[in-house]
């Protein structure tokens, strides 16, 4: 496999839907009355769509610091047939602070082990993915074929029915919006904290053993020596 982003494909598919969109955002400010909120920092888009093999140029122009991949994958035929993936459940918790806002890791980790426990315990090892993003909380990523994808679905609005069906079970928002484009595997997620400090930290994966057995400190402390080991390279 080219990238552990990709790890849902299948040889097959890899050669089928071999391009893609990549992005980079400026990081964003937690500050309060900050006016580089998230909704002010747009996303710069790559001019052309690359192969998936440019994805480590693109991450090497960027200091692999806040790099993006559109959530479709496009055919390398000219047809423009797509194939989107994985099934994603994003998990932030924050809680707002004299209008900025802060991260609440301990809430965000005990949210993904509830839906790890309730919802992926029949799942094999092989069948999903955990990921700490970073910042705000975690990512659980699902291989399509376990979540009973119809054929000839449309691929988009089953995972947005899904994540429906999923906060309808666990509580309104209970898992962020579908999104179109997602954090590169194994990159930097920056950003100005609260008390305008510059921050790095990697999003990076965690087994489901080290999610039951981690605290919020282990998890955090991990994401920056990571990303401080990165940039030192």
């Amino acid at each position: 496999m080219l990238n552990t982003d990709f790890w849902w494909l299948s040889p097959e598919e890899v050669r089928r839907y071999g391009y893609i969109d990549l992005f980079h955002q400026e990081p964003y400010s937690d500050e309060p009355n900050t006016n580089k909120g998230p909704l002010s920092c747009p996303m710069l888009q790559s001019r052309r769509r690359y192969s998936l093999e440019f994805i480590s140029q693109w991450k090497a122009k960027f200091k692999s610091i806040n790099v993006f991949r559109s959530f479709a994958l496009f055919s390398t035929d000219t047809d423009g047939e797509e194939i989107i993936g994985p099934f994603l459940l994003d998990i932030d918790r924050t809680f707002e602070k004299d209008g900025g806002y802060l991260a609440d890791l301990g809430k965000a980790l005990e949210d993904t082990r509830s839906l790890i426990n309730e919802y992926c315990s029949n799942l094999k090892d092989e069948d999903y993915r955990i990921l700490f993003t970073g910042h705000k909380g975690f990512h659980i990523e699902i291989h399509p074929r376990v979540i009973s994808m119809p054929p000839n679905v449309d691929r988009w609005q089953h995972f947005k029915n899904k994540r429906k069906e999923i906060n309808n079970r666990f509580g309104n928002a209970f898992v962020d919006k579908f999104h179109s484009h997602v954090r590169l595997h194994n990159s930097i997620n920056s950003w100005i904290d609260y008390s305008g400090q510059r921050i790095y930290s990697m999003n990076f994966e965690v087994n489901t053993n080290e999610l039951f057995s981690l605290t919020v400190e282990d998890i955090s402390a991990r994401a920056k020596n990571l990303a401080f080991g990165a940039l030192e390279l």
